[in-house]
């Protein structure tokens, strides 16, 4: 209830409101009620409040609803962020949870590729290339270091054996032609071998004849065990537990020593010695930076000595004038003295095969390298043959490494140069022929980062490799680190390819090792890289460790066939 003034109190206080401000009277006085002071104070309070608020630069504390339609675009703008860093964690979670021995950098690039967001992998990409991209110029103190020769001892086998299994001269070479009418088809190791074993015996040379070559090299001995490969036993042959792995020519020292515990043979096949005269020593490659650092472009025997003849050499060379701090490598090999096998990654190709993606214990004692293979398959315009069927199919045009039954190489375009026949043991294709006839692909160019390999950010000079074969039948592998499509092309052919194609390229994929064996111990091996600036490990396919790409091996002879 509310005391309220009379009319009289009421009338008086307007006349002196409107005599002035000086004539006017105080308004009596209303006295509220004890619940209307409450409520009058809480207003006081809010007003003020509001008022201080107002005075500090804040904003008054209105409705609920008011509210949130002021924050709920601040909010959007931090749940983009948020959602980012979500979505990356869980990419990089994936890429490090696939399959494969790669870096979590190599596996996360590939995740992105492979799930739509290749935009963001090669913005990565481009900004590590940036930090990282070869100098152009300058001088390197000297060459790379290159491993010694080694020695090797092939077991000894009775003559009959031997002369069963060992295939003759003219035919351990030979490999199918290709069709009428396709000059470049035919393996030049098959149109060389009459003339080089002619010319061998007039001469009356022997393998030993290349032995001053290896002088002043570091050399060792090795003695490797008999092949493992289960034999039935017959007339003539080796008993039970005991097989042939390899024969000998005159004036070599051979040694027998059983073979290593625990080696599992792959197949019941077996590998036919080869007792054939040594391909000619390479030419030195010829140089295009000037004054040459000491020993460039001279190959240096390495590896082993197969019945005392080097079967790999190793050539140092600057690839052009531009980065001339740079030392791109080659290496030379025998398929005479040697045996290559292509090896299925556990990712690329994939799928089911008989020989794991790694060095089996049967192959470490005969193992001399082992190379990268290819591109991805999606990349690669390619296929793969391998164990008598297709891992992905073969395509026609595309540039071929095939090995064949009987252990030698050639490489050319399929359906022209090579073709599919019973002697074919593998094949893997990618992109097509970087030299052909002695001639560079028009396409290989020193700025191109798409026909021939995409490239780590884009870059056009960046760790290739690339493998081709010699007019006389050679095989030679190029690897450099600062190497773009058409110096990569060019090595090749200054080291003497006359049918070349490019293999893996970045630096993650880029490996070629060189393995050694100590004395005694065949299954003990020690990886060396062809150059240090190799980004991945010096023991990459070696076992236990699955390999998620297609590889090579190179191994001596009686090493075991898998398939």
């Amino acid at each position: 209830m509310y005391d309220v003034a009379t009319e009289g109190d009421r009338s008086a206080s307007f006349e002196a409101m409107a005599a002035g401000p000086h004539k006017r009277r105080p308004a009596p006085l209303v006295r509220p009620s004890t619940q209307q002071a409450v409520r009058r104070g809480s207003s006081r309070s809010r007003s003020a409040s509001a008022a201080s608020n107002a005075g500090r630069g804040r904003r008054p504390n209105h409705s609920n609803g008011h509210l949130k339609r002021h924050r709920s675009p601040l909010r959007y703008l931090l749940a983009i962020p948020a959602l980012a860093v979500v979505l990356i964690g869980f990419s990089l979670v994936a890429a490090a949870l696939s399959p494969g021995n790669a870096s979590l950098e190599a596996k996360w690039a590939d995740w992105l590729r492979a799930n739509h967001a290749g935009w963001l992998a090669q913005h990565f990409e481009e900004i590590y290339y940036s930090l990282e991209a070869p100098p152009k110029g300058g001088k390197p103190k000297g060459l790379n270091k290159v491993p010694g020769t080694v020695a090797v001892n092939l077991p000894a086998s009775s003559p009959t054996t031997a002369s069963k299994l060992a295939a003759p001269a003219s035919t351990a070479t030979a490999v199918p032609t290709s069709r009428p009418g396709a000059g470049a088809g035919t393996n030049p190791a098959q149109t060389n071998l009459a003339q080089t074993n002619r010319s061998a015996a007039a001469q009356g040379s022997s393998p030993q004849s290349r032995g001053p070559l290896a002088k002043n090299v570091p050399t060792s001995a090795l003695t490797l065990p008999p092949s493992h490969k289960a034999a039935s036993p017959q007339a003539g042959s080796p008993t039970a537990g005991s097989t042939t792995a390899g024969s000998t020519t005159a004036g070599s020292t051979t040694a027998t020593s059983t073979g290593p515990t625990g080696a599992k043979p792959l197949s019941s096949k077996a590998v036919a010695p080869r007792a054939v005269q040594p391909l000619p020593p390479p030419k030195p490659v010829p140089l295009v930076v000037h004054p040459a650092l000491a020993g460039e472009g001279q190959w240096q025997p390495t590896g082993p000595l197969v019945d005392g003849s080097p079967a790999m050499y190793v050539a140092q060379f600057r690839a052009d004038d531009i980065y001339t701090s740079e030392i791109t490598s080659a290496v030379w090999m025998d398929p005479r003295l040697l045996r290559f096998e292509l090896v299925p990654g556990s990712t690329e190709p994939g799928g089911t095969w008989s020989h794991p993606p790694y060095v089996t214990d049967a192959e470490l004692p005969y193992l001399v390298a082992a190379f990268n293979g290819g591109f991805r398959f999606q990349d690669a315009k390619g296929g793969i043959y391998l164990e008598g069927k297709v891992g992905v199919p073969l395509l026609q045009g595309a540039a071929s490494f095939v090995i064949y039954k009987n252990g030698t190489v050639n490489i050319g375009a399929w359906g022209s140069q090579v073709t599919m026949t019973p002697e074919v043991a593998s094949v893997l294709q990618n992109a097509v022929l970087l030299v052909n006839n002695g001639q560079i692909a028009p396409s290989a160019t020193y700025t191109d980062n798409a026909i021939w390999g995409y490239t780590l950010g884009g870059g056009y000079v960046v760790p290739r490799s690339g493998v081709g074969v010699t007019a006389d039948g050679a095989l030679v592998y190029v690897a450099g680190p600062a190497l773009t499509a058409r110096s990569l092309a060019e090595s090749l052919q200054r080291a003497g390819a006359v049918r070349a194609m490019t293999l893996d390229i970045n630096p993650e994929w880029v490996t070629f090792n060189f393995y050694s064996h100590p004395p005694g111990r065949p299954l003990d091996v020690t990886g060396t890289k062809l150059y240090p600036q190799m980004q991945r490990s010096a023991d990459r396919y070696l076992p236990p460790v699955w390999e998620e790409r297609d590889f090579f091996e190179v191994l001596l002879p009686g090493a075991p066939i898998s398939g």
